[in-house]
């Protein structure tokens, strides 16, 4: 009797050896999911409000160039790594819109349920929005790279542009008249933030852009700050930084660049017209080194400060920096 039970163990035994054996043999093909989702485009529409959390999905947005575009289009190509002979678990693409007014609210979650027998190997979320709308932007991802361009955007105004990132890269590109009404705030956990901001870009309001472990690309040119006092933080831990600003037109306001990191280096470009700003340069290290490349027109050097020839224009832009281990190299103009 007691062989027999012994006998039967070892039956069951072989079988789940052999079945894992036979999945870990098996052939590994893609499962491919692709799809769309669209609000069609409405007149009375002028505002999109759009909340975007995804766990696993590169997130790409842009603007449609046909102002009776689809109100919002999203299109997602998503490919799964799976033996062949067990299909991975299906990605929950869940979306959920109302309208309240003249104001469309997209909540967009993707999920990809986990599986010991399967892998991620590409994902694409495009989200294409109409052109005319006035853009609300919160989108965070646990892994994934974000990206907004608004190069086609012909209203190119954003009342909050929140994005986060826990392990992936985060590119923002907005383009010549742009403007930020609220909260502007880009944050890569483990990954690389850039930012560009091309001429006239208007602020109303302070900004960050900060991570943990990545570098920081931050490019300011001919900013707009309709005559308000603002400050831009830009915080890594252990990345490199390099800013570049570039200002020759009056931006009636006053800026204050806060650049810190902790292991990182940074690297300052600025090149302002003299006729309207003061500055003053201000970097700050532990056991790192501080290079003012020469000549800087414009500034004076005093201890460790530029701080620039012409004082008490009516506007200013400031930058301080401030490291623990990392070396400052600053390239400086006001001329």
């Amino acid at each position: 009797m007691m062989v027999n039970r012994i006998g039967k163990v070892l039956v069951i035994i072989a079988c789940l050896t052999t079945g894992i054996i036979s999945l870990l043999l098996a052939p590994i093909i893609p499962f491919q999911y692709e799809g769309t989702k669209k609000v069609n485009y409405s007149p009375t529409i002028k505002q999109i409000n759009l909340f975007i959390t995804s766990d696993v999905a590169n997130i790409q947005l842009n603007y449609a160039t046909d102002p009776n575009a689809d109100l919002i289009n999203i299109s997602y190509s998503y490919v799964i790594g799976s033996s062949i002979i067990v299909t991975p678990p299906p990605i929950l693409i869940s979306s959920q819109n109302s309208t309240f007014g003249n104001t469309l609210s997209v909540n967009l979650t993707i999920d990809f349920p986990p599986s010991i027998l399967s892998s991620v190997w590409s994902t694409m979320t495009k989200i294409t929005l109409n052109p005319t709308l006035l853009s609300n932007l919160t989108i965070r991802t646990e892994t994934g790279n974000i990206l907004i361009d608004n190069s086609k955007s012909q209203n190119k105004t954003f009342i909050d542009l929140t994005l986060e990132a826990t392990t992936g890269n985060i590119e923002v590109i907005l383009v010549n008249e742009s403007n930020i009404f609220g909260t502007f705030h880009m944050n890569s956990n483990s990954g690389n933030t850039q930012l560009l901001l091309m001429e006239n870009v208007t602020l109303n309001n302070d900004f960050v852009i900060e991570t943990t472990t990545g570098n920081i690309d931050l490019i300011l040119n001919n900013l707009s700050l309709k005559s308000q006092v603002l400050k831009g933080i830009v915080l890594s831990s252990s990345g490199t930084i390099h800013a570049e600003m570039y200002q020759w037109l009056n931006p009636t306001g006053n800026l204050t660049l806060n650049i810190t990191t902790n292991s990182g280096s940074v690297r300052l470009d600025i090149k302002l017209e003299a006729d309207f700003f003061s500055s003053q340069i201000s970097p700050q290290t532990s056991t790192g080194t501080i290079w003012f490349r020469t000549p800087h027109p414009g500034f004076n050097q005093i201890d460790s400060s530029l701080i620039s020839i012409n004082t008490g224009l009516s506007s200013y832009i400031n930058v301080n920096i401030t490291t623990i281990s990392g070396n400052i190299d600053i390239y400086a103009d006001c001329i």
